[in-house]
């Protein structure tokens, strides 16, 4: 699809914005991190070992030839799995170590994000991290805002996955907790939330997350210079002519890109 920037319309504060250009087509490398949560409360999910199945035939699909990735594992603290790379065997070998190992520990889910954040890929690039996991962190040093910020600060939209169900249900409280956390992530940053149970739901996420880091348009424009008391600048951003899924940030730091 092409979009012309009469197609678009964005608001910040209640305040139209001229938009400069509108790029489609993976105008951009794909810097992707996929971040695992690997920590002890994942030994309930009898389905572990075919999620992560189903993520090695996911990245051939989604990255292209100019893309790279990392994946990180985390329980008690984040871990790299693998470093940078454009190789996709070496994603699917670190995919089918970390497939043998164990899950143990308590979940860092906070500090891995801020870990995963700060990956350097060496390029520059349209980022994003998928995040698995069941988003119940109670080990992280930092907190979740903090991770949002660093989030913000390279420009890295989340893809969350929640994936709390499979073999030991949690109770109706921790999965409504885990969802808005999940929710709020991806809301802060221009990504997308989905809470699975079973093979068939945690495929059609990352069907789902695949086309739309493949069908992306990039929005280039003058960013007003006000916002709120707390310096933030509510977003609005729509499709005006197209049928079109939009996927933004509500809210930037007043003065970020």
């Amino acid at each position: 699809m092409t979009l012309k920037p009469s197609d678009i319309a964005i608001e910040e504060e209640k305040t139209a914005v001229k938009i400069d250009q509108v790029v489609c087509g993976r105008p951009d490398p794909l810097l992707l991190g996929i971040l695992l949560d690997a920590s002890g409360s994942r030994r309930q999910d009898l389905l572990l070992s075919s999620h992560y199945e189903a993520i090695k035939s996911f990245l051939p699909g989604v990255l292209g030839e100019n893309d790279k990735a990392h994946i990180v594992g985390f329980d008690d603290e984040p871990y790299p799995v693998t470093e940078v790379t454009d190789s996709r065997a070496l994603l699917g070998a670190a995919l089918d170590k970390l497939r043998e190992t164990a899950p143990r520990g308590s979940t860092a889910l906070y500090d891995a994000i801020k870990f995963a954040a700060a990956t350097n890929f060496g390029v520059q690039g349209r980022r994003a991290i998928v995040i698995v996991a069941d988003f119940d962190d109670n080990a992280s040093h930092t907190t979740f805002e903090k991770a949002v910020e660093a989030l913000w600060s390279t420009g890295t939209a989340v893809y969350a996955i929640v994936d709390a169900a499979d073999g030991g249900p949690l109770r109706k409280n921790e999965a409504n907790r885990a969802d808005n956390v999940a929710h709020r992530l991806a809301m802060e940053t221009g990504g997308e939330a989905f809470s699975v149970h079973g093979k068939e739901q945690f495929a059609k996420a990352l069907d789902d997350i695949q086309n739309l880091l493949n069908n992306f348009c990039r929005i280039d424009y003058i960013p007003l210079r006000v916002g709120s008391k707390k310096g933030f600048a509510k977003l609005r951003v729509t499709a005006v002519s197209f049928d079109v899924f939009v996927a933004a940030p509500e809210r930037r730091p007043v003065g970020a890109p």
